[in-house]
């Protein structure tokens, strides 16, 4: 890997998927690979060389905790306005669908 790219890596202290709304951006490998603009190859390397999750990064905690921080910031969102926060409202603003809200509101 070259050693600038290794370097930009190593320095970034902020999640480079994160939007500037707030909202939760999904916790997979394929959306850190994006956000970082590299391929399937150099992605490998890149979690070879840093020592970084790779294909770990989409446990199923990870989506529980990413289903947690999108609804929060939701109903946040939603209170700040002093709007009615009904599920299917809140689903709607975190960009989830109910039965995902549901499924991993009940573990």
């Amino acid at each position: 890997m070259p050693q600038p790219v290794f370097a930009k890596i190593l320095a970034n202290a902020q999640d480079p998927r994160y939007t500037d709304n707030g909202r939760a951006p999904l916790p997979s490998a394929y959306q850190t690979r994006i956000a970082y603009g590299m391929n399937d190859y150099a992605f490998s390397r890149a979690v070879n060389v840093v020592g970084g999750a790779g294909a770990q990064a989409q446990l199923p905690a990870w989506k529980q905790v990413f289903v947690a921080r999108r609804l929060a910031w939701a109903v946040e969102d939603l209170e700040s306005t002093g709007r009615s926060a009904p599920l299917s409202a809140v689903a709607r603003n975190a960009k989830l669908r109910i039965a995902t809200i549901q499924r991993h509101s009940s573990q």
